[in-house]
């Protein structure tokens, strides 16, 4: 059985929570974690997320790549959320049962 990956993502609240003062115990951000990504992560990270569609479209995809996704959806809808692109919610609902849809795929070709 698989559970809903992203439903608490999607369903339950779109609002997120309220940023807080840092915390007196918590440690300052480094400098690298504070200035933009350089431009050749930027380019690896886009050309792996590529590369993982590729694969997962042509059935080729693994379970690292499929948690790939997973993880690249998340970060768009966290990215999305914090003010950053204007894509609906429904995209990612979609998205959701795209993943359900070929997790039960994966898993009843394993049984």
């Amino acid at each position: 059985m698989t559970a809903s990956i992203l439903s608490s993502m999607f369903f339950f609240s779109h609002a997120f929570p309220p940023f807080t003062s840092r915390a007196p115990s918590r440690k300052p951000l480094a400098k690298a974690i504070l200035v933009p990504m350089p431009e050749n992560a930027a380019r690896e990270i886009s050309l792996v997320n590529h590369l993982t569609c590729v694969a997962c479209r042509s059935d080729a995809g693994s379970a690292y790549l499929f948690n790939e996704l997973i993880r690249m959806i998340f970060l768009a809808y966290y990215v999305g959320g914090a003010g950053f692109g204007d894509t609906d919610a429904m995209v990612y609902a979609r998205a959701e049962r795209e993943l359900e849809r070929v997790l039960r795929r994966a898993e009843h070709s394993r049984a």
